[in-house]
């Protein structure tokens, strides 16, 4: 079954270095918890200049195999049946953007997400972004998308949720509560997973199909395991980036020292701050709506208050549903989130 399912993988496992040509990774050290795996990643430079134009394209290239099921790619035989199909994943975006206003064009940043999955991890959607968008019942405010893997006859199923924010802390926090409010609402939970049952897009491999669905996942009362992976990717604005970039024009180093520059900052970044506000989420007993707002000082007092009345001791621990999961992040910085969401959504709907 595995060979039959590597056969639907897309992209192929020798094109996984592609995304790293214009999304290079910074290398970190391992998060102290081996149940967390973060990464970090930066548009590419020719010179000075970012290379969004290239980056843009490299989505662009995706739409279809992000927005269609496998059977309807499976249809297209002759470059007439492929502008058909571009043609029509277009259109459906249009509609789906129509209805987001230009603060919420979520749609354009699950994209990102489901590229890393697809190249890095070698996950692959569990159902077509367009199957769940032409269902009424399916709520993003809580979770993105899924994919699944297959490996050693074991599944691994990747929920995920994407933010684009200003504030990466409050981009860390929301991202957390999104995914930790799908766990807490069993009845909402189980409504999405019947809809992805509803949609699932296997290529109508019925073997796989069944084997899928017998885990626990889909099935509660399933004797056969299956692991869980939260998947979150988080695009913000950083103004060290501009910083190094304008150094860069100043004294005239070379792309490589200023790359050099960008990963050295980043790796320091990560590891000292950002690890840090993912640790402290985790570690809240209650991942309450209200903190996201709140300053760190105000949440650690409101733990403390908290720890100090024995009567909600077992309330806090049995609400926070995640912080024993696993984990991947991904962060992308960038100068301006706004202006690149702006520019994304053009350069996505004139092509």
């Amino acid at each position: 079954m595995e060979e039959k399912f590597i056969n639907l993988c897309w992209p192929k496992k020798d094109e996984k270095d592609d995304i790293l040509w214009i999304l290079p990774k910074i290398n970190l050290s391992a998060h102290s918890d081996t149940k967390i795996k973060v990464n970090c990643h930066f548009i590419d430079y020719n010179d000075s200049n970012q290379r969004r134009n290239d980056y843009f394209e490299f989505i662009n290239d995706t739409l279809l195999n992000y927005m269609l099921t496998r059977k309807e790619l499976k249809w297209a035989e002759h470059p007439k049946d492929w502008k058909k199909l571009n043609t029509d994943a277009k259109s459906k975006i249009w509609d789906i953007l129509k209805k987001e206003d230009e603060k919420s064009d979520g749609l354009l940043w699950e994209w990102n997400l489901y590229l890393l999955l697809e190249y890095l991890e070698n996950a692959k959607k569990l159902v077509s972004r367009m199957s769940l968008d032409t269902s009424t019942q399916w709520n993003r405010k809580w979770l993105d998308l899924v994919h699944f893997k297959l490996h050693e006859w074991t599944i691994y199923i990747y929920l995920w949720e994407s933010k684009i924010y200003k504030n990466i802390d409050g981009a860390i926090k929301d991202a957390l509560l999104s995914i930790n409010t799908f766990f807490l609402e069993n009845r909402y939970k189980n409504e999405q997973i019947t809809i992805i049952k509803q949609h699932l897009d296997l290529s109508q491999d019925k073997e796989l199909e069944d084997f899928l669905l017998d885990t626990k996942f889909f099935t509660p009362s399933s004797t056969i395991e299956h692991k869980e992976i939260l998947s979150i990717f988080i695009m913000f604005d950083s103004k060290e980036l501009e910083d190094i970039e304008k150094i860069h024009d100043e004294k005239f180093i070379t792309k490589e020292e200023l790359i050099k520059d960008i990963k050295n900052y980043y790796k320091q970044y990560i590891e000292s701050e950002i690890y840090k506000i993912i640790d402290d989420t985790l570690k809240l007993q209650y991942l309450k709506k209200s903190w996201i707002k709140k300053t760190k000082e105000e949440i650690e007092q409101d733990i403390e208050n908290w720890i100090e009345s024995p009567k909600k001791t077992k309330t806090i621990e049995v609400d926070n549903k995640i912080k024993n999961k696993n984990f991947i992040f991904y962060f992308i910085p960038v100068k301006n989130v706004e202006e690149l969401r702006i520019d994304f959504k053009k350069h996505i709907m004139k092509n």
